[in-house]
């Protein structure tokens, strides 16, 4: 019979001048074997860093993270697109 423990998500950070956002994170599980004539405990651990560099435009106080079943899902909203505006250019006659 074996107990694995889930990824735990330590921090997302917010954006910071350089528009990107830091995320950190580390892993536990253990996994046990009993029987009448042996015993195994099996673990694993680890660690991770990611940095992403975040779209012109979005907010930090709309960023949202999530973790289910070991997968991390972070969602930015979609920036509003910049105002297009039109510039007549002249020609030289």
């Amino acid at each position: 019979m074996g107990v694995a423990a889930a990824p735990t998500i330590g921090e997302v950070a917010p954006p910071r001048e350089r528009a990107s956002s830091r995320i950190r994170g580390e892993k536990k599980a253990e996994k046990e074997e009993k029987d009448k004539n042996y015993h195994i405990t099996k673990r694993s651990y680890g660690s991770f860093y990611r940095a992403l560099e975040l779209p012109h435009g979005v907010r930090e106080k709309d960023i949202k993270a999530s973790l289910a079943n070991g997968v991390l899902k972070v969602t930015l909203p979609k920036p509003k697109p910049a105002n297009a505006r039109k510039i007549a250019v002249k020609t030289a006659d």
